[in-house]
């Protein structure tokens, strides 16, 4: 099963050309919740979503290899730049000029990966040319519902939210550090924890119910 966690690694970075052309691509990182169908090229891989319903609400309303029954984060992001959701990056490796085929924009997510050891790759990024950042924080994992059905009362679990509160804040101390360090790169923090406690807290403000 992805990591909740491994989220924290999704960045998203684009590379400055001219002034005109601020956002030519985005280079996405992370697990299930943004993967656009890497898992689909792993042969060994168990962690797939190429059986229905996965992708019913998709056009053609087949399985694309996302962990969704449409599109995710990352095509929505896309959408929101005026770009098209750059593909798996395993798709590209037959391509006969990958170097051209990788400047257009590329998905390494993959459904499954986990957080790598060491801070060091946020570095192994900005040696790559990475100058902004988009980070996205660990939800309120306490009140998935795997924690959810640990209590007795259906309530989320508390302490795991108290962690994904910590793990957030030490990593917005990393990116703090990082942007001390490193004067021009630029991030933001999305603070997915406060939206979806937000959604279960309040749900007839976003028009559900509980």
């Amino acid at each position: 099963m992805a990591s909740w966690i491994s989220l924290l690694y999704l960045f998203i970075f684009s590379f400055i050309y001219t002034e005109t052309q601020l956002v030519p691509a985005i280079f996405m990182f992370g697990d299930s919740l943004v993967d656009v169908g890497n898992n689909n090229h792993l042969k060994l891989s168990l962690a797939k979503a190429d059986f229905p319903h996965n992708g019913v609400d998709f056009p053609g309303k087949k399985p694309t290899g996302r962990f969704s029954n449409g599109r995710n984060a990352a095509d929505f992001l896309a959408e929101k730049l005026g770009l098209q959701t750059s593909p798996p990056y395993l798709s590209l490796v037959s391509a006969t000029n990958k170097s051209n085929a990788f400047l257009g924009g590329a998905s390494f997510a993959s459904g499954g990966a986990g957080i790598l050891d060491g801070t060091d790759t946020l570095f192994r990024l900005y040696s790559l040319g990475a100058r902004k950042l988009a980070v996205v924080g660990a939800g309120a994992i306490g009140c998935c519902p795997s924690q959810r059905n640990q209590n007795q009362t259906g309530e989320c679990h508390e302490q795991a939210n108290y962690w994904s509160l910590k793990y957030n804040q030490g990593f917005i101390s990393l990116l703090q550090e990082l942007k001390s360090e490193l004067k021009d790169m630029n991030y933001s923090f999305f603070d997915t924890y406060t939206l979806l406690l937000n959604f279960i807290q309040k749900p007839a403000a976003y028009g559900t119910s509980k």
